[in-house]
């Protein structure tokens, strides 16, 4: 009977154990909690069937409940070590020690070596009752109170650390295990042990006070730090000295900043074992509180510290010692350094594209300066810049060009051109103006066979855009490990951002440049052509209104005028015509130039035209060019103003100087008027003087014109020098 209402008692209490420790598992101590509860059931069930087997299920069924009260009485140990966070003390070693009387014990039992275990059966008022009879029981009960003890006074050294809340906690589980003590010695000392039900009686009201505990003080919901263990484990180093400066304690961190261990350091003076620090020795005497920063080297590597100093006051404000407390923040002052490395290259790589874009010319020359810059700073590969083809600009599917590029093999030349929506990789990065990083192109079937092909490399795409304007994008390849980190995309990005400001700067001046040249066109055109054209319809007007009046008697005249009038506005138009055709000195030379002109522009006016040059004639490119504006404005002197029929160009060298000459035999003026030339001849005289050269002009009336430019001969360049 008692054993079945000790079975009914156990099974709600066993049950709510199970479920709070279950809920809370990952907290200290559930596990041990849910290995208690198991053998506080196991122990009730066997307890209550030990009366129902008979005979010869006895031995088993008591020997099974003498191993559950062994392993209750061990997981109630083990839960306070755990709960007060002694876990190191859980080693193999004490595991094996608490192994071992559950396990001799069995031996014992099953071996019945001198008849330890006597099982007798008494009778009382109808109430069959067993008594187990072995001086073992005695040892097995001892090291069942030891258990507990241990548990006991672990607990209360820990109960005057605890806050409130972690004492009311304590409490629950500290009157637990005391009843669980208190009732062992009375039963001993009644003789009620000695019956089998009653064995589990002072471990079932532990688990009654742990369940009271659950919802009273919140066990295992609330789960205490001990402050030895913060201490003791905290990251900062710690070393506390005396009034004296000696050493009385110190962390196991501290120990690895100093290189020193606690046995050797305690109760020595400070300035022994802290010379490599004198900043901290000094300080030790000069203030009350005092940061310091410092660093030390540990093997190859050095380890970086914030060393904070503070005294130690009693309830009195009487100074008994100091504190210093070493943060290491070796693995911040490490990223910081690397992010400013980082922010360093970045600088520096802006500036190197700052610099190529004031000395690029164009487009091509500024991108295959500055990729080379981007794929040294980058550990990339390869690079390729895609542009949009800006000749579709008003097609709907505009194509990106490889508009330059540094290391892609050969088989990728082929095929560079792609339309942004059938390369979903391109039109992803576009549609969401962000870089994408793939990182293996073998797993990704967005990309091409040709790039896919390739194994452990990644990809990354920038998109080149300012504001909403997409102008394409950037590839960036590399090979290995690592891929591209967020901070190295977002330095990338930074620089992409600055190409595509080039880009478009680059293209609004060329707007601005075409819009200047057209507005000067249509300023030419109605200056020279349209005047000659308006003049003519007049002539041709007053010819036809003349002759139907019958009043013209020399109709030949007005039709020579209309001639001349038309001859010169063909002039002025093949002028025209020819001035929009672009001029490249690098590739052709001036002499060709010049050549180029004269034939398509002065020998179809009927002017004769001869061009002569010296066999060893050469220029730097600067002279070149002024030589060329300058010519230019004397032809073109000649051919609307001089009435010129024949014109020599001639480029002449001596030992000192290089010379253009340009001599027509037209009406001349004379040099000497007020504003004779006009702003040609100005234009002409600022050219010459900005390459150093000089300019000569010799004319007179009906005697044509000589225009000579002199430039002194750059001997250091000449030589190689």
């Amino acid at each position: 009977m008692a054993s079945a209402i000790i079975l009914i008692i156990t099974i709600p209490v066993v049950f709510i154990i199970l479920l709070i420790a279950n809920k809370n598992r990952i907290r200290p101590g559930a596990p041990s909690l849910i290995l208690f509860g198991l053998a506080l059931l196991f122990a009730a069930s066997a307890n209550l069937l030990f009366y129902r087997v008979g005979r010869s299920g006895e031995s088993l069924l008591f020997s099974l409940g003498l191993l559950s009260l062994s392993i209750g009485y061990t997981a109630i140990l083990t839960f306070v070590i755990q709960y007060i966070h002694y876990e190191g003390r859980i080693t193999r070693l004490n595991i094996f020690l608490l192994a071992l009387e559950p396990v001799v014990t069995q031996v014992l039992f099953w071996s019945n070596q001198g008849r330890l275990f006597t099982i007798t059966e008494i009778s009382s008022e109808g109430i069959r009752s067993l008594l187990i009879e072995s001086p073992w029981l005695n040892v097995h009960t001892f090291y069942a109170d030891c258990l507990m003890l241990t548990a006991f006074f672990l607990l209360l050294r820990d109960f005057n650390s605890r806050s409130l809340a972690y004492r009311h906690q304590v409490k629950f589980i500290l009157i637990g295990i005391g009843m669980s003590v208190t009732l062992n010695h009375l039963f001993i000392s009644s003789n009620v042990l000695s019956s089998q039900e009653w064995k589990l009686v002072p471990l079932l009201i532990t688990g009654v006070l742990f369940c009271m505990g659950f919802f009273r003080a919140g066990i295992l919901e609330i789960v205490p730090i001990a402050r030895e263990s913060v201490v003791e484990n905290m990251a900062d180093g710690w070393i506390v000295l005396d009034k004296d400066n000696r050493i009385v304690d110190i962390n196991a961190s501290a120990e690895r900043i100093v290189g020193l261990t606690r046995k050797e350091l305690s109760g020595k003076p400070a300035a022994q074992y802290l010379s490599n620090w004198p900043n901290v020795l000094n300080s030790l005497n000069d203030a009350h509180e005092m940061d310091i920063k410092g660093s030390v080297q540990r093997g190859d590597d050095w380890l970086y510290l914030n060393i904070h100093i503070s005294t130690l006051n009693d309830s009195t404000n009487r100074e008994f010692g100091k504190l210093i407390v070493w943060r290491d923040i070796t693995a911040r002052r490490l990223s910081e350094d690397a992010r400013q490395r980082a922010r360093d290259e970045v600088f520096i790589l802006l500036h190197s594209i700052t610099s190529a874009a004031s000395r690029a010319l164009n487009l091509d020359d500024f991108l295959s300066e500055t990729i080379l810059q981007i794929v040294y700073s980058s550990n990339s590969q390869s690079i390729a810049v895609y542009l949009f083809d800006e000749a579709e600009r008003s097609t709907r599917q505009r194509k990106l060009i490889l508009t330059a590029h540094h290391g892609l093999p050969i088989s990728y030349e082929s095929g560079m051109e792609v339309e942004p929506e059938r390369m979903e990789l391109f039109a992803r990065v576009l549609a969401q103006k962000k870089p994408l990083l793939v990182p293996d192109v073998q797993f990704d079937i967005r990309l091409p066979a040709v790039v896919s092909e390739h194994e452990d490399m990644c990809l990354l795409v920038i998109p080149i855009q300012v504001d909403e304007i997409a102008f394409g994008v950037i590839c960036l390849t590399k090979s290995g490990s690592p891929v591209y980190i967020a901070d190295e995309i977002t330095r990338l990005t930074t620089v992409t951002d600055e190409i595509a400001s080039f880009i478009y700067s680059n293209r609004q001046r060329q707007l601005s440049i075409a819009l200047a040249e057209r507005q000067r066109l249509v300023r030419d055109l109605h200056d020279s052509v349209t005047q000659k054209l308006s003049e003519l319809v007049v002539l041709a007007e007053a010819t036809r209104s003349g002759i139907q009046a019958g009043k013209l008697d020399t109709p030949g005249q007005f039709i020579a005028l209309m001639a001349d009038s038309a001859r010169q506005a063909l002039k002025e138009m093949r002028l025209f015509m020819y001035q929009l055709q672009p001029v490249d000195f690098q590739r052709d030379g001036l002499a060709t130039v010049l050549r180029d002109r004269l034939l398509a522009v002065e020998a179809h006016a009927g002017i004769d035209t001869n061009l002569h040059r010296d066999k060893d004639f050469s220029l730097e490119m600067e002279q070149e060019i002024a030589f060329y504006f300058i010519a230019q404005e004397a032809l073109n002197n000649v051919l609307k103003h001089a009435g010129a029929k024949k014109v020599n160009v001639l480029l002449r060298q001596t030992k000192l100087s290089n010379i253009l000459e340009i001599e027509d035999n037209g009406h001349g003026f004379d040099p000497g008027q007020p504003n004779s030339g006009g702003i040609g001849l100005r234009s002409m005289r600022e050219r010459a003087a900005i390459i150093g050269g000089k300019l000569k002009i010799s004319s007179s009336p009906e005697k044509g014109t000589r225009v000579i430019v002199t430039v002194k001969r750059n001997k250091k360049n000449e030589d190689g020098y």
